[in-house]
């Protein structure tokens, strides 16, 4: 894999039958760019919604980014809670079929 690549795990996932992604990080502040990318990217290459959860605060010497959010299925950011701790709900027709 090229040094800076994202080969998203969404697409993967999707083709082996997952219905939504759940993600949970502690990325830092520096990572802003990236964590925007792979989240918005995740979602609309797997055609999958996307909820993403990121830390806030500090770990170390290292400032969280926060911005935990729901993407839709088209990678669009649909709710996010910005740079301090939050919960964001969305309401959604997506039927999880738990029997699976």
């Amino acid at each position: 894999m090229a040094k800076g690549h994202f080969s998203p795990p969404g697409p993967r996932l999707a083709a082996q039958g997952a219905q939504f992604l759940v993600s949970v990080f502690a990325f830092w502040t520096s990572a802003a760019a990236w964590w925007d990318g792979a989240t918005v990217g995740n979602a609309k290459l797997s055609g999958l919604w996307h909820v993403a959860s990121d830390q806030v605060g500090t770990i170390g010497h290292c400032l969280c980014y926060g911005h935990g959010r729901v993407v839709d299925s088209l990678g669009r950011i649909v709710c996010d809670t910005g740079p301090k701790e939050g919960m964001v709900v969305w309401s959604t027709d997506l039927m999880i079929d738990a029997s699976r």
